[in-house]
């Protein structure tokens, strides 16, 4: 009715400025219901963009199509998923009723909070926070970054000029009439990109995306911005990324959120870059650090008893083993949270397929030795694919027991597939449960165990 079109040219209003508007959401949904391929010449380039909701067992989740390689056949990739779980569409999926434009049965993300870094001479210096509505295209998030950087360089120009082209293809796709200067699609995505670029130029920083690991770009892999009106941010967005405005070697007007959080965030980033330069990362590394001695502050009840306040007191406090178990399981911290972040930790870490040796890492005077070897030998190591919001697990496993083999043999199980593998690809550094096992057995475990079948 009347009412609903007002609204819709009201929520039209609101997108040509660069506002905060979380009204993105009932615009992808109307585009898709306005774009829904109901035959099979439907399927052509002009739906790229197109939302949609498809059901899960845990739920139902949101995807876009992000390409059409043959009329016909769309391609679609599912919100922080990896491309690995993309999808062929046909008509045949667009016909199915438990799939339909987006947000009918899923419910939109909350918004999207990401780091931005600024580098300089490869360095980072400064971290920001940027907010986006998940369903805001990628032009219309990069014109967000934009405004953050204001102070430093006039970006106005490029930033009106990204968010008349995103308002002018939702204009267009609504059904209204589009603005002078709006470059319309069927002359390709291409043009307008010439044309965003060539007014950032000028700039005296250039916007990447990065692994949120490794702002400093090191470990390569380093892309820049996409600038596409079609993507949302939601679908070529997932944690792991985090947003770097390069300066070269000439040093910015460092604007830098002033809290304890960030402060904190910041201090783990420098904390992964000491780690960086000093070298690999080490399963030994780890234990001395999670059983090197840390300064902490607890109230004094002896100082309130006799001063008749509560002072804090610098203790010293030292996490050590006093008896070790015959299967050591090592839990390694691969998914980091805080209040408002999440991200999965993806730095490589070695580990030893035999011989690790845990006596460094036990109380003096602790019954270890006596109570079995402190020498461990690798014999599964489970791995986590995916993200912070998905995935999947893997497992490799040393089934050379009884066989009297000299060398460990080695399988890797992904479902019900399972095939052999070298140590070489067990030691790659990426494991996330390690299940070491002893020697030499506890005799007194032996004893007690032993028997029972």
């Amino acid at each position: 009715g009347g009412g609903k079109e007002d609204r819709l040219a009201a929520m039209m209003a609101d997108a040509e400025g660069d506002g905060d508007g979380d009204f993105y959401p009932l615009l992808s949904q109307r585009i898709a219901e306005e774009s829904w391929p109901l035959e099979e010449g439907d399927i052509q380039e002009d739906i790229i963009g197109l939302r949609l909701d498809f059901p899960e067992k845990a739920g139902p989740i949101t995807g876009e199509v992000i390409s059409v390689p043959r009329p016909g056949v769309a391609t679609v990739h599912f919100d922080r998923f990896e491309h690995k779980w993309d999808k062929s569409f046909t008509i045949s999926n667009f016909s199915h009723p438990s799939i339909g434009p987006a947000y009918g049965k899923a419910r939109p993300r909350d918004r999207v909070v990401s780091k931005m870094f600024m580098r300089c001479g490869g360095e980072v210096v400064a971290c920001r926070l940027v907010a986006w509505s998940p369903d805001w295209s990628c032009v219309r998030a990069g014109c967000r970054v934009l405004r953050l950087l204001t102070a430093q360089g006039d970006a106005g120009e490029a930033r009106d000029f990204g968010i008349k082209q995103d308002s002018g293809r939702l204009r267009d796709k609504l059904g209204f009439e589009t603005t002078e200067g709006y470059i319309p699609e069927t002359e390709g995505d291409r043009s307008f990109r010439s044309a965003m670029l060539r007014l950032l130029k000028p700039l005296p920083y250039s916007l990447s995306i990065c692994s949120i690991d490794d702002p400093t770009g090191a470990d390569g892999g380093e892309e820049p911005w996409i600038w596409d009106r079609r993507r949302t941010i939601s679908n070529a967005w997932n944690g792991q990324m985090c947003v770097v405005a390069d300066f070269g070697k000439s040093p910015p007007d460092i604007v830098v959120d002033e809290d304890k959080k960030t402060r904190k965030e910041s201090d783990e980033l420098k904390k992964r870059e000491k780690m960086r330069r000093e070298g690999e990362v080490t399963l030994d590394s780890c234990l001395r650090d999670y059983c090197h001695p840390q300064s902490i502050k607890r109230r004094c009840p002896t100082c309130k008893k006799s001063h008749g306040v509560s002072s804090e007191v610098p203790h010293l406090e030292t996490s050590k083993l006093w008896r070790l178990p015959d299967t050591l399981v090592i839990h390694l911290k691969r998914f980091n949270m805080s209040e408002r972040w999440s991200e999965k930790v993806r730095t490589s870490v070695s580990f030893p397929l035999s011989g690790l040796d845990m006596s460094p890492y036990c109380r003096s005077g602790s019954p270890t030795s006596e109570l079995g070897s402190t020498l461990y030998d690798l014999k599964a190591c489970v791995t986590h694919h995916g993200g912070i919001h998905g995935g999947h697990y893997t497992v490799c496993c040393d089934v050379s027991e009884g066989k009297g083999l000299a060398v460990p043999e080695w399988v890797r199980c992904d479902d019900e597939e399972v095939q052999t593998v070298n140590s070489d690809e067990v030691a790659k550094g990426e494991g996330y449960l390690l299940f070491y096992s002893r020697r030499e057995g506890d005799l007194a475990n032996v004893a007690r165990y032993g028997n029972k079948t």
